[in-house]
């Protein structure tokens, strides 16, 4: 019998292969299926602060400087080769969809590692294997990479802006990004006229990353270049100032490499590339053996210092003229007319030659265009105007992909917010509690929006977001300031009806409560919320659904309305919203914004469908409102849709259908392809079944609600425990206390709570100052003890780690209605019993803060009651209440010996700030994990 070859004999043809047309469902796939070889519980922010950044750093210098005999080190040093490498993997975000960028570092695998463009980095990467081998889970891939081009910029002179963490690795490709029609790498087939790239791509050549560098078409034409230059920068949020500065600033350092043809010399690409390669492409034995590096066909340094940061290239471009030659690659080049700068340029790889300069056609792009020209001569008068450009290009390239600054991590996190960043305002004030959220619903609900109001308002601030690079999202509320508040998939009309509501119930809220405040951010996801359980409970369910308050409003000052361009729809499928001229199904296009949203096929279809029975349908329409009771929260549209009593016809309309009684011949429903789509494809329709069937409205509602939650909370980075306690230990540990209390401002855990002031107690406590503030109100939600026990404890612990008075702490508590007595006695009859859950949670999240501090919590008992009972209130209790002083020792001995694993000698008290002091010389630790406690 003959053999196949491997990839016929082991897959086939797949179900994609025999039916190109059917509708994909993988990209939604990629959301359900966790392909990381990581465990669940494992906190890449976490580990990655426990990291010490400067030493990793050190170890990638040491990279740098190290040269490999399998591959050249240009002029000793990996900088350049790193610079673009780290370029490379964040140069490929688009600002249209937010895919691409360094987060995943997807640049590992195909098609982008054996993209043309990315010639030769596999070999970059694999030079930085032992700095990934050595820390592991504790720093991604996606994190080392651009950290690696980092510390390359900065080991040849130049200070970087900054640099954050917290970007974690995929472990596949992202089957969501279109990268062109092409069928051929290097081939350009992208261009709906000429000059005019196709929408939504970000290159113009495919297999590069943004242009191609002999000119449009391989013609060194630099006008022409420059038009395609601006083009794909600003397709990736750039404007011509950032994309002048970061051209000018990579091509500062290294040289690009084509002694030879890359046709005739290099091996395959590693995707296609041999076993024996092991991952590496691109096979060139001339490269080691005679020193004839080739990449991209191109050759020479843009100055005569490559590895220096200074003004030589800007200068060279405009102070000499040059013209366009064939270099030994091969390939279109240009070289100075002036022979001043003739071998003005040391040889890479040998010492004893010199080389001369050269320029690409997009470098003299930037001296022929005239406002690319007026921004290169500003950079050169301004030599500092031009470093600090680049710095904060470079830092917008590696990031642009990152998020809010919530999720950015660790000590080189510049303080300033951009814009880029779509800040958002800090609480200033205190939260609503369970209570104030319960009215707030109750009159929202007695206004006079419909439910379809409250659930589309709700979807539309909060859809935005994009899980591709973390933008978007309810908190802000930028659908009250432009562009989306004139989105027509957004219903202006309609939509400034509502917001015009939720002012007044803002301003009316406000006005009578003079710490608790209400944001409209929060009014619109809250609204949304009421609108879901009152329309659950008319089809019989009861049903809640989470809210987490502190949600901020954005100003007109913190948002980039340009870019937010780019998060407008074409489609939601989501609200049957489909102008005319759209040509793409409508039904892929609500694929593309449910993986967006993060979301699986399942979590997809109770999204639509619950939508579809509240009426949530834009314009008003009844596209898809399968249901004769639009206010009740049901399984009618998969009932309806997928009974025999209808058929469907295509309507007049594009993407329209109509369902007519299959007895009577009556019209009785509308729909979209974004609803057949769930009746006609088969995966779809497997899933409607399961809420189509008598059993399974119950269920359509529970999945609804945690599938409308996900996406109303997507965009909370600030509920995220780890960016957050990265974020205060990095303040911390600067010795920024105010930094660090302003973390603490909205969170509802007891646990930050514990956290930051434990840490301050580590630090010494003091700073009269900072605890003032934390103490007045306005830092910390005072209705968090009327909340829970838990949280109330920590008022009371925290005023024995901090050695505060108990007693004018619980007047501050007291003060302002936020606690009454009942409650506080009700606290301390259950600290005993907390005392131990406390430690369990901050053992479990923290555990590089001194021994001696965590001891606080074994007297915390003793010291909290002979302070509270100096406040007179003890003769409240009863003897029982008090547990006895004895009973306090016990409590202390029993937390101490079980959790410590301490064996120490001598009684424990506090003193001072507020840590604990040991009598005795040590403690001996025993499986805590602790390292020996000292004396404070």
């Amino acid at each position: 019998m003959a053999s196949n070859s491997a990839n016929d004999t082991f897959t086939g043809k797949s179900n994609q292969d025999w039916w190109p047309e059917r509708l994909s469902l993988e990209i939604l796939d990629q959301n359900a299926q966790d392909s990381a070889p990581i465990s669940e519980e494992a906190d890449y922010a976490e580990k990655f602060q426990e990291i010490e950044l400067a030493e990793v750093k050190a170890d990638i210098e040491g990279i740098l400087t190290d040269p490999q005999e399998w591959w050249p080190a240009d002029y000793g040093t990996y900088g350049p080769f790193m610079i673009r490498m780290a370029w490379h993997s964040a140069g490929t975000y688009r600002a249209n969809d937010g895919r691409g960028g360094a987060a995943g570092a997807r640049q590992r695998f195909a098609p982008l590692n054996s993209w043309p463009d990315n010639a030769n980095l596999d070999k970059a990467r694999r030079l930085l294997w032992p700095v990934k081998q050595k820390y592991g889970e504790s720093l991604s891939w996606s994190d080392l990479i651009v950290l690696s081009g980092n510390v390359a910029v900065e080991s040849m002179g130049f200070p970087t802006y900054g640099f954050a963490g917290g970007r974690e690795d995929a472990f596949d490709t992202d089957k969501s990004v279109n990268w062109g029609p092409e069928k051929e790498l290097e081939t350009q087939n992208r261009f709906d006229e000429p000059g005019e790239i196709q929408d939504g791509l970000g290159a113009s050549v495919m297999g590069l990353i943004y242009v191609n560098p002999e000119g449009p078409n391989g013609q060194p034409d630099p006008n022409a270049s420059a038009k395609n230059i601006r083009q794909t920068f600003s397709r990736m949020a750039m404007n011509d100032k950032q994309t002048a500065a970061l051209i000018a600033g990579g091509h500062t350092f290294g040289k690009v490499h084509g002694k030879d043809d890359p046709e005739s010399v290099l091996g395959d690409d590693p995707a296609s590339a041999p076993m024996e390669n092991m991952g590496l492409g691109w096979q060139n034995d001339a490269a080691t053996e005679d020193n004839e590096v080739t990449t991209s066909g191109i050759e020479g340094p843009w100055t005569s210092s490559p590895t220096e940061w200074d003004m030589g290239y800007v200068n060279n471009l405009l102070d000499y003229e040059w013209e366009p030659e064939k270099g030994p690659g091969g390939a279109w080049q240009w070289a100075p007319t002036d022979e001043s700068l003739e071998n003005s340029a040391p040889d890479a790889l040998a010492d004893d030659e010199q080389v001369t300069p050269m320029m690409l056609t997009t470098d003299v792009a930037l001296k022929k265009d005239p406002d690319y020209r007026e921004i290169m001569e500003e950079f050169q008068e301004s030599p500092m105007e031009f470093g600090m450009s680049f710095a904060k290009a470079w830092y917008k390239l590696t990031h642009r992909d990152m998020g809010p600054p919530e999720r950015f991590l660790g000590p080189e996190v510049p303080e300033e917010t951009m814009v880029w960043q779509d800040p958002v305002p800090d609480v200033d004030h205190e939260l609503v509690d369970t209570q104030e959220i319960d009215q707030l619903k109750d009159t929202l609900l007695e206004t006079d929006l419909s439910t379809a109001e409250l659930v589309e308002t709700a979807w539309a601030s909060a859809s935005t977001y994009r899980d591709s690079d973390k933008r978007g999202g309810a908190n802000g509320a930028r659908i009250r300031l432009e562009p989306q508040r004139s989105w027509d998939v957004n219903d202006p009309e309609q939509l400034d009806t509502v917001l015009e509501t939720y002012e007044d119930i803002q301003s009316a809220f406000n006005a009578d409560h003079e710490d608790t405040q209400i944001s409209i951010a929060d009014l619109i996801v809250l609204g949304g919320n009421a609108a879901i359980e009152a329309a659950a409970e008319a089809a019989g369910h009861d049903i809640e659904v989470p809210f987490e308050p502190g949600r901020t409003d954005a100003t007109p000052d913190q948002t980039d309305a340009d870019s937010f361009e780019a998060l407008k729809p074409t489609v939601d499928g989501f609200r049957n919203y489909i102008p005319e001229g759209v040509d793409q199904p409508a039904e892929e296009l609500l694929v593309d914004k449910a993986d967006l949203l993060n979301l699986t096929p399942s979590e997809m279809t109770t999204l639509v469908g619950g939508m579809r029975s509240l009426g949530a349908t834009h314009g008003d329409s009844n596209y898809g409102v399968l249901t004769d009771q639009p206010d009740a929260l049901t399984n009618d549209f998969f009932t309806n849709l997928l009974g025999m009593d209808t058929t469907w016809e295509p309507a007049i309309q594009d993407q329209v259908f109509e369902g007519f009684d299959r007895d009577t011949g009556e019209l009785n429903w509308r729909g979209t392809r974004a609803d057949l789509i769930f009746g006609s494809h088969s995966r779809l329709r497997a899933i409607a079944e399961v809420y189509a069937s008598a059993d399974g409205e119950e269920k359509l509602v529970s999945d609804f609600v945690d599938s409308w939650s996900k996406v109303m909370q997507a965009d909370r980075f600030d509920l995220n425990w780890s960016n957050w306690v990265t974020s205060t230990q990095v303040a911390l540990k600067s010795w920024r206390p105010d930094t660090a209390v302003d973390l603490c401002r909205g969170k509802t855990s007891v646990i930050a709570h514990s956290h930051i002031i434990t840490c301050l107690s580590a630090r010494g406590g003091g700073h009269n100052s900072c605890f003032a503030k934390f103490w007045s109100g306005r830092y910390w939600s005072g209705r968090l003890c009327r909340r829970s026990v838990g949280h109330c404890l920590a008022r009371l612990w925290v005023s024995v780690a901090c050695g505060q008075n108990l007693a004018v702490t619980l007047r501050h508590t007291a003060r302002g209605r936020m606690l009454d007595w009942g409650s506080l006695i009700r606290c301390v009859r259950e600290i005993s019993e907390k005392l131990e859950w406390v430690w369990d949670s901050i053992r479990t999240t923290e555990r590089d803060w001194p021994v001696s501090c965590f001891g606080v919590l074994t007297i915390g008992w003793r010291c909290s009651w002979t302070a509270y009972r100096d406040t007179g209130l003890a003769g409240s209790l009863s003897d029982d209440d008090t547990h006895g002083h004895d009973g306090c020792h016990a409590s202390r001995r029993a937390v101490t010996s079980h959790h410590l694993g301490l064996d120490c000698r001598g009684e424990s008290h506090l003193r001072g700030t507020g840590c604990l002091r040991n009598r005795a010389s040590e403690c001996h630790p025993a499986d805590s994990g602790f390292t020996r406690c000292q004396r404070q």
